[in-house]
């Protein structure tokens, strides 16, 4: 009876998930390069009391993984993922290790671009604002959306991109809106006060809103990214910085945050945290970088993808190369106050935010470099793509020198 009872489980969990299977289809989505091990995609009947027991009994022996589908907006789908499909993600080797050694400024960028600022490329735009991954790229939004021409007529304006000079909050500096950072507010907001009736932002600046669910064509999307390690300890030295941390129970989310601030006492405690790893993946399948989102190969695809169809693709860690290259591509004219830092983050304690409980000290960010890729890999490997793309562009518009032809 002792070696029947295991067999009988057995053959218990195998009808189950027979049953199951005759509800499949068969997926193989593209990741990175290498066909992943199929995954098996479930549709359930949102009446059947059976089905749906059956379903929670296989999540909780492991047989089924809960899935979101970001692409249709849809959690009534469950994958079905062989063991190889858990198997430890490979980690890609650092990418593009010659972008370190282009040195860039104001003048070195005015001069490689020609001498009439050229016109702007881009007519509908979204900033994807990963968080901790540059704030100071608002600078360059002020810039290519703000103009110091007074707008013809107020119809024509809202004719021209909906907006009215009166309800433009990204070219004028009103913090009770919370319009723009307080490390932003001396951009010179006097200068050019008036909306481009040209260039239509779409979503918001100084947000953090993830990719959206759904996407204007005609909407170009820029972000930047961040190597993940420098990210992460950018984000704990910030009032450990988790934005979207137990939002998926609105009910429960501020104590869910207060909880996390006060438990995380260490940087190590702060990353060991579920949540706060895959930020950046996060972002590029439309859901909050320190939301509960389960992070796997198909995610990873799925923002891969997305990040290659971008319309700009900079570097944190290249900030100023990354605002040279977007005026290269994108044309618009070349200000100075887009190149100096215009923040930078602080130890939380040093900041105008209320003290965190502990006393916690922040991490020296010179340490970045002994955080390990593996500690994020996810990210460390969308982080590698963007630094491809980064790279590619470069050398189209000359900023990088071409590679040398192997000859075989």
């Amino acid at each position: 009876r002792e070696l029947m009872e295991p067999q009988k489980q057995a053959v218990l969990l195998l009808a189950a998930v027979l049953l199951v299977l005759e509800f499949v289809f068969f997926v193989s989505p593209t990741m990175l390069g290498a066909q992943p091990a199929p995954a098996v995609s479930v549709e359930l009947s949102k009446h059947a009391a059976a089905q749906t027991a059956l379903r929670d009994a296989l999540i909780n022996v492991g047989a089924l993984e809960q899935v979101y589908d970001w692409d249709s907006n849809r959690t009534s789908r469950l994958s079905v993922r062989p063991t190889e499909a858990k198997a430890r993600i490979e980690l890609l080797e650092h990418v593009a290790p010659e972008i370190e050694t282009i040195a860039m400024d104001f003048p070195t960028c005015l001069a490689s671009l020609p001498p009439q600022p050229q016109p702007k490329v881009l007519k509908k735009i979204q900033w994807i604002h990963v968080p901790k991954a540059g704030t100071s790229f608002g600078a360059t939004m002020f810039s290519y959306l703000c103009t110091n021409r007074t707008p013809p007529t107020v119809s024509g304006l809202e004719k021209a991109s909906g907006l009215r000079p009166e309800a433009c909050p990204h070219c004028t500096a009103r913090p009770a809106l919370g319009t723009w950072d307080f490390q932003l507010k001396h951009l010179p907001f006097a200068s050019f006060p008036f909306c481009d009736p040209t260039v239509v932002l779409r979503g918001m600046l100084l947000n953090h809103l993830p990719y959206p669910r759904w996407k204007d064509p005609e909407v170009a999307l820029l972000a930047l990214f961040r190597d993940p390690r420098k990210r992460l300890i950018s984000a704990f030295n910030h009032n450990k910085h988790s934005f979207g941390i137990g939002e998926s129970n609105h009910r429960t989310a501020k104590e869910t945050r207060e909880q996390f601030v006060a438990n995380a006492h260490t940087f190590e405690d702060f990353v060991a945290h579920p949540d706060i790893k895959n930020c950046q993946v996060k972002m590029m399948i439309g859901s909050f970088c320190a939301y509960n989102t389960s992070i796997a190969a198909a995610e990873l695809a799925l923002a891969t993808k997305r990040l290659e169809s971008m319309a700009f693709v900079g570097l944190t860690d290249n900030y100023n190369l990354s605002i040279c290259l977007f005026h290269h591509m994108f044309g618009g004219e070349l200000r100075e106050f887009e190149f100096a830092p215009q923040r930078v983050a602080a130890p939380y304690h040093m900041r105008k935010f209320d003290p965190l409980p502990g006393g916690d000290l922040p991490v020296d960010p010179a340490l970045w470099d002994q955080v390990l890729p593996s500690d994020d890999p996810y990210d460390w490997n969308l982080y590698q793509r963007a630094r491809r793309i980064f790279a590619d562009n470069l050398r189209k518009h000359g900023l990088l020198p071409a590679q040398p032809e192997i000859v075989k």
